[in-house]
């Protein structure tokens, strides 16, 4: 693990308090969460488990980011991304996803 890995999350975490008012541990617990998901993902398909922010419920999802399964599919947009996003490609419903960070339960794929 390299030194920016550790600062990505750091940073996320406190990003994640300042924006939820949540507890810290809390917050630096999803951000690790976060981070062990994208590296899965870009390895592999992973399923995962996430609150939609819309209604509440939890959906069940398998995604990955691996760059031979989308590499066809990512389009040329100069779109900043949210960084408190997590977009995945969503193997089911063959499209681009997100979801809020924060909002992620469970990686069932360790």
């Amino acid at each position: 693990m390299k030194t920016t890995d550790l600062r990505e999350i750091m940073r996320l975490a406190w990003r994640m308090l300042k924006i939820t008012g949540r507890a810290f541990d809390e917050c630096l617990r999803r951000a690790w969460a976060n981070f062990k998901l994208r590296k899965m993902m870009q390895n592999r398909i992973v399923e995962f488990f996430y609150i939609k922010s819309s209604t509440g419920e939890l959906r069940q999802a398998f995604g990955t980011l691996q760059r031979s399964v989308i590499e066809d599919k990512i389009k040329g947009s100069e779109r900043k991304e949210n960084e408190m996003c997590f977009t995945y490609y969503d193997c089911e419903q063959e499209g681009f996803r997100s979801f809020k960070r924060f909002n992620l339960v469970k990686i069932v794929n360790v």
